[in-house]
């Protein structure tokens, strides 16, 4: 398990070795390799739907999330994994109105902190 927890954090991986961390049977793997700055789109895809919630949590991390990849993770099952989207600098007028709606209050307070929140409800939008 550690060494591959310690080939998901090599720069250079190639596709073929992504591949393989991505699909691995241990969850810490699967986690570990989600900040990979090398991720394809279909790898996001994959690991923002693994059923282990830590996955979840650390795709919810990596810096080149695309729109359709924050639209699922916003919706999460895990506290944690939308918290981590509501802390995403890049969010769209949609995404933080429908955060501004989460069931739970640290999501909430984190999205009332975003700058474009701000914006928006300096401008009525909210």
């Amino acid at each position: 398990v550690s060494q591959s927890r310690y080939d998901a954090n090599q720069p250079n991986l190639k596709e073929h070795h992504i591949d393989r961390l991505v699909n691995d049977i241990i969850q810490s793997v699967r986690a570990s390799v989600a900040n990979h700055p090398n991720l394809k789109d279909n790898h996001i895809t994959q690991l923002m739907k693994d059923e282990d919630s830590s996955v979840r949590d650390a795709i919810a991390k990596h810096n080149n999330l695309k729109d359709h990849h924050i639209d699922h993770l916003m919706h999460d099952s895990d506290v944690w994994v939308r918290l981590k989207i509501a802390h995403k600098p890049n969010l769209k007028d949609y995404q933080i109105e429908h955060l501004t709606e989460d069931p739970n209050k640290m999501v909430r307070n984190t999205i009332a902190k975003h700058p474009l929140y701000k914006k928006m409800k300096e401008e009525g939008k909210i």
